[in-house]
């Protein structure tokens, strides 16, 4: 992953209000599971898809306006993840940017919300992000890399991703 810099002072309090405040759409049970050779993978090893890992909150599902920090120019879809304790999200590669992805020429970014805590776990590929303070902003090298994420701290985790592209989808 590229660090592309900090952008604390995008994040707005009244978001990160919103998030602890309401549940988001509680994924991977709540919404259509891609049919990925991740989640395949995942439900033969055991994990059951209907269960509530971690919690999703897009345009769609809330009444947040985000204009994201960066790259902000290009057609773009954002969602932020909140983990409680004990939740999680198996290694995956993202849906939308497994089909197709180079048609568009996607760039996925990463930043975490909250300074580092420990317990709040993300891995890109082989790496483990850590030791990072909140609006520190990442690209992914790749944007169909594999990664996943879990909290097994004390304290809710939460993210904000986005995906940009040259073209509209």
């Amino acid at each position: 992953m590229k660090y592309l810099g900090n952008f604390a002072e995008w994040i707005d309090p009244a978001v990160i209000e919103y998030l602890l405040a309401h549940d988001g759409t509680k994924r991977p049970g709540g919404g259509a599971n891609p049919d990925s050779e991740e989640f395949r993978i995942a439900t033969s090893v055991g994990y059951d898809l209907t269960n509530t890992y971690w919690h999703h909150y897009d345009d769609k599902s809330t009444p947040l306006k985000i204009i994201p920090p960066f790259d902000n120019n290009k057609s773009c879809m954002w969602w932020f993840i909140k983990m409680t304790p004990g939740q999680f999200m198996p290694m995956h590669r993202d849906p939308h940017v497994t089909v197709d992805h180079e048609k568009h020429n996607c760039t996925r970014y990463w930043m975490p919300l909250q300074d580092y805590a420990p317990g709040h776990i993300f891995v890109y590929n082989n790496e483990f992000m850590s030791n990072y303070r909140a609006g520190d902003l990442w690209s992914y090298d790749d944007a169909n890399e594999i990664h996943g994420a879990c909290n097994i701290g004390y304290t809710p985790r939460l993210t904000f991703q986005f995906t940009t592209y040259n073209e509209t989808i």
